[in-house]
Parts: C-alpha cells; sequence; structure tokens
C-alpha cells in the first residue's frame, strides 16, 4: 500500500533549499575564521524598523494614506450626494433625459474608480522606490562598519542558526546610520508625488427646466 505524501513537492523543495542553506551558513562560519577572515551579523529587518530614517519614511506614508483616504471620503460623499440628487429627479425629468444623466454619473463613477485606483497604486510604488533608496543608503555605512570591525562578511541574522558573541553589529549599523543617513533625508528620498484624486461634480442638468434651482420657486 502506498504511503500518503508528508506535503507538496513545491513544500519538500523549499525545506530542503532553507536547510540545506542553514548548513552552509553554518559551515561558513569556522571556515571564514580559520583564513582569518571576519564575520559580522547584521538583523536588516531591525535596522529598516529602528533606523531614524526608516521611522521618518513610515510617518510621511502613514500621512499620505490619511490624506488619500480623506480624498477618497470626499469623493464617495460627493458621489453619493449625485446618486440622492438623481434619484429626486427621476419622476421629474423624461424618461430620455433622466437616462441620459444616469449615463453621465456612471461615467462620472467608473473615472473616479480609476482615480483611486491609480492613486493608491502610485503612493504603493513611491514609497517602494523609497524603501530602495533607503537600502542603497544603509551599503555604504554597512561597508565601512565591516571595515572598521575588519570583517570580510556580513550575514543576515534570519539566514543564521546562531550567532557568537560581539558578532551582531546591528546596534552599531544603526547608530551609524542614523548619523549618516538622518531623518530630515526622508523627502528626499521619495519620487514628487502624484496629485490626490479630485472630488467629482454634479451632472450637468439636460435643460434648465430640469435644474432644482429653476424649481425652488416653484
Amino acid at each position: 500500500m502506498r504511503t500518503k505524501s508528508s506535503g507538496s513537492p513545491r513544500g519538500r523543495a523549499s525545506s530542503a533549499v532553507a536547510a540545506a542553506l542553514g548548513v552552509a551558513l553554518a559551515l561558513a562560519a569556522p571556515a571564514a575564521a580559520q583564513t582569518g577572515v571576519g564575520i559580522i551579523v547584521i538583523d536588516m529587518a531591525r535596522v529598516r524598523q529602528e533606523a531614524a530614517l526608516a521611522v521618518a519614511l513610515r510617518d510621511l506614508e502613514l500621512g499620505e494614506r490619511r490624506e488619500l483616504r480623506q480624498a477618497l471620503d470626499r469623493m464617495r460623499e460627493a458621489l453619493e450626494a449625485e446618486e440622492a440628487r438623481l434619484a429626486a429627479l427621476r419622476d421629474d425629468l423624461d424618461r430620455d433625459a433622466f437616462d441620459a444623466q444616469v449615463r453621465v454619473f456612471d461615467d462620472r463613477v467608473r473615472l473616479s474608480r480609476r482615480q483611486a485606483q491609480d492613486a493608491a497604486e502610485a503612493l504603493q510604488s513611491r514609497f517602494a522606490e523609497a524603501q530602495r533608496a533607503f537600502d542603497a543608503r544603509v551599503r555604504p555605512v554597512l561597508e565601512e562598519l565591516m571595515r572598521d570591525r575588519g570583517a570580510g562578511v556580513a550575514f543576515e541574522r534570519s539566514s543564521v542558526l546562531g550567532v557568537a558573541q560581539g558578532r551582531d553589529a546591528t546596534d552599531a549599523l544603526i547608530r551609524r546610520l542614523d548619523l549618516a543617513a538622518p531623518a530630515s533625508e526622508a523627502e528626499a528620498l521619495l519620487p514628487a508625488p502624484q496629485p490626490l484624486p479630485v472630488v467629482p461634480g454634479p451632472a450637468a442638468p439636460s435643460s434648465p427646466d430640469a435644474a432644482p434651482e429653476a424649481r425652488a420657486g416653484d
């Protein structure tokens, strides 16, 4: 009788690769030590979380996301008001005139959706590019730290099985990075922002007689 597989081929392959990587990294450290090559370990997740420049970038992103959310809320409220206005005109307009205004409104809704999607994607792309710029600022600071520590190899903390005392240089890298790339540089890392979505105006009435203002004195 055939036994059940313990997992998908992709899952088993990934586990095998991870295990092989762990063994290779574990063996690399003593080999490097024997050849006189210094080693340091860096926790890049902590660097991206705790460095002053990274914190400033997150604050800017949160602020821009709030502004976008507010712009989208205004757009939604304007569309809801326009929809209510159309509903109130249903009995006052002939069928063709009403249908024409509905088509205008539907086009406006589709345009607003595209604007909202484009704005969200542009914001995400903008801060992804800023993150790449941040990583580029880390590189020369890390290289300088390696030279000062006499290290020829820097391992990512998440990729090693254990770290000997004194080998984790994450705190030192963050301190140096805060001096070399302070929080005040955050805005300079960002590409130019895209304009926020505009609030759509009301659809034009089909005739002066159909306008609510014209009916106000009736």
